[in-house]
């Protein structure tokens, strides 16, 4: 299992490439503020707002053909990348850092936003591209619905009640259930393969252990307050910044960096490699590996 994850991670600093930053987008050190200490609190995410630092991704392959001028038809064989779901359980590791159960680092842009479990809002994550639709998030109450727009638009429902989590199922679908316990949170999704879907993180010591499909992972807090999976990345906090350690292939390291001022966020590597978010209070903009994108927020 460690030299998997190495090997994982080792593959993401690769085929994830981040945008690339200008160092004018660094924030000056009179400007950071203060990050809180890390922590691993277990936790689910159901909205799935997030930015991704370090994305999981598969291989595929497919058999492409071509036909040139002379009428004679090629084919080979393409390798792409597909990113990894992400899962609703994972690790809340402090200032918005989740890493969940597929192993996909991000930022929680609803934790980063400061809202309220009991306040009530909408936000609006900004179609790209021309054919894009605009995608909404509204919460009113206990009811969380996501609004995924289009000509075909369809809908998510989350009833929130006593810190747990039920998606309203469909004709041809159950519903899904998030269960909060003392030291474990469960997600079930029903249906036919219950007890093989049914997937649990739980509080181990002052860790946590991440469900796999066929081994689960340990994510440890260390005596200096660090956090290690393994050792495949290790997280320290060190004064106004977070510093994340990717192990590579041959003993190498990947460092980046992660600082914040009141309204920016950066992460970035010596190469000026990275994500930036930046805060104001009606919406948030982000630069990442994927491209821009924008949300606009409406706090009720």
């Amino acid at each position: 299992m460690r030299k998997a994850l190495i090997l994982f991670f080792a593959a993401l600093l690769i085929v994830s490439g981040c945008a690339t930053l200008s160092k004018s987008d660094i924030p000056a050190p009179a400007d950071l503020v203060k990050l809180e200490p890390q922590k691993i609190d277990i936790a689910y995410d159901v909205m799935l707002l997030r930015v991704d630092l370090q994305r999981q991704f598969t291989s595929h392959t497919r058999t492409v053909s071509s036909t040139d001028s002379k009428g004679q038809t090629t084919t080979r064989t393409e390798t792409y990348q597909v990113p990894v779901p992400y899962h609703y359980l994972g690790v809340d590791m402090g200032n918005g850092l989740f890493l969940d159960a597929n192993m996909n680092l991000s930022l929680n842009l609803f934790q980063l936003l400061g809202i309220r479990k009991d306040q009530d809002f909408t936000i609006v994550r900004k179609g790209r591209g021309f054919f894009s639709s605009d995608t909404k998030f509204i919460k009113e109450g206990s009811k969380l619905t996501i609004d995924f727009g289009g000509l075909f638009s369809s809908k998510t429902e989350i009833e929130m009640k006593d810190n747990n989590a039920r998606f309203k199922g469909g004709i041809l679908s159950s519903d899904q259930d998030i269960t909060v316990e003392n030291d474990r949170i469960t997600y079930d999704p029903h249906g036919m393969f219950e007890g093989w879907s049914k997937s649990q993180i739980v509080n181990v010591g002052s860790g946590a252990s991440i469900p796999g499909f066929w081994k689960d992972t340990m994510i440890n807090k260390n005596k200096d307050g660090s956090i290690n999976l393994g050792e495949a990345l290790v997280v320290r906090h060190e004064g106004n910044k977070v510093v994340f350690k990717y192990a590579g292939w041959f003993g190498t390291e990947h460092v980046f960096t992660m600082v914040r001022t009141n309204n920016k966020i950066v992460y970035y590597d010596d190469n000026m490699n990275g994500v930036m978010i930046e805060i104001a209070s009606d919406r948030v903009k982000t630069k990442s590996s994927g491209g821009e994108e924008e949300f606009i927020i409406t706090k009720k």
